[in-house]
This record gives C-alpha cells, sequence and structure tokens, in this order.
C-alpha cells in the first residue's frame, strides 16, 4: 500500500478519535456509562466566551454494604505518534501524608466520611508540575496545557452539578455520596525527571533515560491562575446565589456529627469554596495502556474507605 493511501489512517489517529472510542470500549467493559461529551462554557484566551468540552463523562455506581454510591470521571484523551514522550517535573515536597484523589459532596450529605485509604493510595503515585512534549519532529507544551486545561476548567462545573442535585432532593433518594475526578489519557509514554539534576546533567545525556524514569501514571498538581481563579470562584458564587440557603442548611445541619478530633475536619463554607479551588489543580496524568489499572486502584481504595463510613452519627 502506497504511503498516499495510508494518510487516512494517520489523519484518523491524529484527530484523536480511535483513542476516545477504545477509552470508551474499555470503561464499558469495567460498567462504566458513558455519556459522551461534557461539554462547557468559560472564557477563550482572548475574553470572550466559547464553548469547550472534555472528550468523555462517565459514571459507574459503586456499592458498598448495600449501599450505592457513584464515581463519576471526566476524561480527556491525547493521541500522540509512537515515539513521543511526555517529560513532567516532580514536584519536592515530601509525599508523608497522601492527597486527594478524588473529590466528594460529603460537606451536603448526611455522613462522617474520610478518605484514608485514597489518600494511602496516593502516596505512592508520583506529584508533579509542568510538562513537556518531546516528538521527533518538534517539542512544546501544547497537547500537554491543552488537555490540562480543559480538565481544570471542567471540573469546578461537574462538582457545582453535583452540589446543586445533593441539595436539590431530585431523582430519588439523596442519601447516597457522589465522587469525582479527572483524567488525561495519552498515548505518550510518560517520564518524570529524576531529582536533583543540573544543567550539565541534561548537555551530558546520552539518552532521556538517563535523565528521567518511566511512570504508568502520575499526579499532576499546580495551583490555579488568575484566569482558573476567577472561573472557579465565579462557579461557587453561581452555586451560592442560586441555591446558598440550601447548601448552608445541610452544612449546619451535619456538622453537629464532627465531635471529635479524630474525625474529619467539619465541613464549612470555606471548606467547600476551598474544595472547589482544589479540584481544578488535580489531574492524574494515564498512559492508555495503564488506565484501567489506575481506575482499579480508586475504586478499590474507595469501597475500603466506604466501608467506614458513619451515618449513624447523625441520626
Amino acid at each position: 500500500m502506497t504511503e498516499k493511501n495510508l494518510k487516512w489512517k494517520q489523519r484518523l489517529l491524529s484527530s484523536g478519535y480511535p483513542l476516545e472510542y477504545v477509552t470508551e470500549k474499555t470503561l464499558e467493559k469495567s460498567k462504566y456509562k458513558i455519556f459522551g461529551e461534557y461539554p462547557y462554557l468559560r472564557e477563550s484566551e482572548n475574553g470572550v466566551v466559547k464553548e469547550f468540552s472534555v472528550d468523555i463523562r462517565t459514571w459507574k455506581s459503586i456499592i458498598v454494604n448495600k449501599d450505592y454510591h457513584s464515581l463519576q470521571l471526566l476524561i480527556e484523551c491525547k493521541y500522540l505518534h509512537d515515539g513521543t514522550i511526555w517529560l513532567f517535573s516532580p514536584t519536592t515536597q515530601e509525599n508523608n501524608f497522601g492527597t486527594t484523589l478524588l473529590f466528594d459532596n460529603s460537606a451536603v450529605k448526611p455522613f462522617v466520611f474520610d478518605q484514608n485509604q485514597l489518600r494511602n493510595a496516593s502516596i505512592s503515585i508520583q506529584k508533579c508540575r509542568n510538562g513537556v512534549q518531546i516528538n521527533h519532529n518538534d517539542d512544546g507544551r501544547d497537547s500537554i496545557k491543552k488537555g490540562l486545561y480543559q480538565l481544570k476548567f471542567a471540573t469546578p462545573l461537574l462538582f457545582k452539578e453535583i452540589i446543586e442535585l445533593a441539595v436539590s432532593g431530585l431523582f430519588g433518594s439523596m442519601s447516597n455520596l457522589t465522587f469525582f475526578g479527572s483524567i488525561l489519557v495519552t498515548t505518550a509514554e510518560i517520564r518524570v525527571l529524576n531529582q536533583s539534576l543540573d544543567l550539565s546533567s541534561f548537555k551530558e545525556a546520552k539518552d532521556i533515560s538517563e535523565l528521567s524514569e518511566k511512570k504508568k501514571f502520575i499526579l499532576v498538581e499546580e495551583s490555579a491562575g488568575p484566569q482558573l481563579h476567577n472561573h472557579v470562584t465565579m462557579q461557587f458564587d453561581t452555586l451560592m446565589s442560586n441555591h446558598g440557603d440550601s447548601v448552608k442548611l445541610k452544612i449546619n445541619e451535619y456538622q453537629k456529627a464532627y465531635q471529635s478530633d479524630q474525625l474529619p475536619l467539619a465541613p464549612s463554607i470555606h471548606t467547600l469554596s476551598r474544595d472547589f479551588i482544589n479540584c481544578s489543580e488535580k489531574v492524574l496524568v494515564v498512559n492508555f495502556d495503564y488506565l484501567m489499572e489506575l481506575i482499579e486502584i480508586l475504586e478499590k481504595n474507595l469501597s475500603e474507605d466506604l466501608k467506614n463510613i458513619n451515618s449513624d452519627a447523625l441520626s
């Protein structure tokens, strides 16, 4: 077959559609329901409000002790040609206490809940900051930056929807918890720079493996810039403007359960607003080959945490 006849294949692969398709099919095999794209409005870099979208919104029931909870994921897919590397900088902070991998609506739910197992699981996942794309043709940050931005701007909107649904009482029993997170799926090889490199290390290296370690998945944690911060603040302000009385009522009601120092920090309007910012600053990045391994880690540890959920404290 001639090179000309193969151009259709390269164009199809480069569109990203095949990666989205196989990602959806992989999720469906694990009983996730696919809702298609997740569209949303935000200001572009030029200050014009435009419609953007995340490739996949998916949902699954998590059943523990006969109680139904749910896990929602926003997934953005980035197909890169063979040989492409995503190289990230590691964070330098000690990670002895773990971090949040999934967020939830427990602030407005009748449960005392803490993510101990999920935080413990996060300790083994490399935390990173910015990354650069390296391939045979050029190098840059565009596909990484665009993928992260799509998810960072979309996640607070999903959070707002989840809280609105929780305080509205619609769609039957609203006693369950909803968990959510964002994942950037790529075909690029994911690598993280070694600690304590100097400029001579880069100049003298003959192969990228001398400078970095290959990873199945990582967690990118970056503080929100002005545009993202304003976007998140607007979502929280809209929530409180439309449903503020209901949100405050739920939070005040459930604060009564938090008596012991051993319990997680009691919910408040402040902690809820902080979670809106935090959920926009954390994105899991995974090579497609290890997507289900990552999701199984999330599901397993979430299920373990849910076994220790306490609703009696609120009765």
